[in-house]
């Protein structure tokens, strides 16, 4: 919550916040792991995905232990927070009117162009 925005749109800062939510609820009531991180990833994301070393700090483990377990699952820290990042995206491009530009900014994306990349090679 100290983390500057910014710019700020509260428009689009409330509906950010109302789809942070709704998918905090949707993995609480998951029972893997990979859940619980994505949980987590939400609860720490700040216009930004946090470094693997905050939220296995979180989880109180080491990053070492964290990456097992998420190995265990088939799955990566990578991959879980690049399918947040789309996700989250998706939901602001399609729920909004907002400008791609202000969307790539309130993800975190240095730059427009950057956040075009994602987005393609997320097709």
């Amino acid at each position: 919550m100290k983390t500057p925005i910014i710019s700020y749109d509260k428009s689009l800062q409330s509906l950010f916040d109302q789809l942070l939510t709704e998918r905090a609820e949707t993995f609480l009531k998951a029972g893997k792991f990979s859940d619980h991180v994505s949980n987590c990833l939400l609860a720490e994301f700040k216009t930004q995905i946090p470094p693997i070393e905050v939220v296995a700090s979180r989880m109180n483990m080491t990053v070492r232990t964290f990456q097992r377990k998420l190995t265990a699952e088939g799955e990566t820290y990578r991959k879980l927070s690049g399918r947040l990042r789309k996700d989250i995206a998706l939901k602001l491009i399609h729920n909004s009117d907002h400008k791609m530009e202000t969307i790539a900014e309130m993800l975190g994306y240095s730059e427009a162009s950057a956040f075009r990349r994602a987005f393609k090679s997320w097709n």
